[in-house]
């Protein structure tokens, strides 16, 4: 435990870290932080994505946790089109309500204490998870902020492909699916691109964030986290108490319910065209909160 709480403690401190040097304007400054997120679009987090999956192997029965990851999402956008008072705000919420950050912060947490068969788990459930998360809940804050009556399935499914880790996740399932793998000469480049991921993405929301909140953004900062883990609290307990599978997936998938808000919502933020700053307040916060429910529940089990 304490070596989980040291890890998330260097994550918050990465953010800080990026965040002073861009407020005292030394070599890092705002602008840069399109710069850093296209190479964590296109580079790190596909190369992860890589690493992470080839050589992995599962029963076909286990896709239904992608599923079901894939599902969550859209949990939350039905909540956020609820929640929203405007088509603008609707759409801030699905970015920022929504995805799970589980690459850069979960997996590295779950698979501290839980065995290979949870990280499994967790691997299956980003799968799914990211096909909303790196494109399709953009897609449809778009559609709703542009008053479209009825979700454009083509639009969404376009901003989804457009995405590089989209791809890559479809690839690497249907090697896993058929026992497949890339050679080792791939995955030890992307070994080392990967290995750069968790630090640029906690470096871009350190740069995009700003503490100073403005009083009309209390309530939509209030809003989207008190939303997102209501709704989290109400997944947990369906994933724990009514899924077939064994003690050891439901406890991590229950776990995983209450990950922090995904990293890269402050980048598809910026790129909707609003708040970025107080996207990047959210995701430092879904941290923080994160890391003390998700250590509770293990202590509460006795992991």
């Amino acid at each position: 435990m304490v070596e989980t709480i040291i890890k998330a403690a260097v994550l918050v401190s990465i953010i800080i870290l990026a965040n002073v040097l861009t407020t005292r304007g030394y070599f890092i400054r705002e602008r840069d932080f399109d710069t850093i997120s296209k190479l964590i679009f296109y580079l790190t987090l596909p190369s992860v994505i890589i690493s992470n999956l080839n050589g992995l192997s599962f029963p076909p029965t286990l896709i239904v946790i992608s599923i079901i990851g894939f599902l969550c999402n859209w949990v939350y956008i039905i909540f956020s089109h609820l929640l929203g008072k405007t088509p603008t705000e609707k759409g801030f919420l699905m970015l920022n309500m929504n995805g799970y950050n589980i690459g850069n912060f979960s997996l590295p947490f779950i698979s501290f204490f839980f065995s290979e068969v949870a990280i499994l788990a967790v691997s299956l459930f980003d799968a799914g998870s990211a096909f909303m998360v790196l494109g399709g809940n953009y897609g449809m804050a778009k559609s709703v902020r542009d008053g479209e009556s009825k979700v454009n399935i083509g639009y969404i499914f376009r901003t989804m492909m457009s995405s590089p880790s989209v791809i890559v996740y479809i690839v690497m399932i249907i090697l896993s699916l058929f026992s497949l793998q890339l050679p080792s000469f791939v995955t030890d480049v992307t070994q080392i691109i990967g290995n750069g991921n968790t630090f640029l993405s906690m470096f871009m929301i350190g740069v995009a964030l700003d503490l100073r909140i403005h009083k009309e953004h209390v309530r939509l900062l209030i809003k989207t986290l008190s939303g997102r883990y209501v709704v989290a609290a109400g997944i947990s307990a369906l994933l724990y108490f009514f899924l077939p599978f064994s003690l050891e997936i439901r406890q991590t998938l229950a776990i995983l319910a209450f990950a922090p808000v995904s990293g890269v919502a402050t980048m598809y933020t910026r790129m909707y065209g609003e708040n970025f700053e107080l996207s990047a307040i959210i995701n430092s916060l879904s941290i923080i909160i994160s890391i003390i429910i998700m250590s509770t529940l293990l202590v509460v089990w006795q992991v």
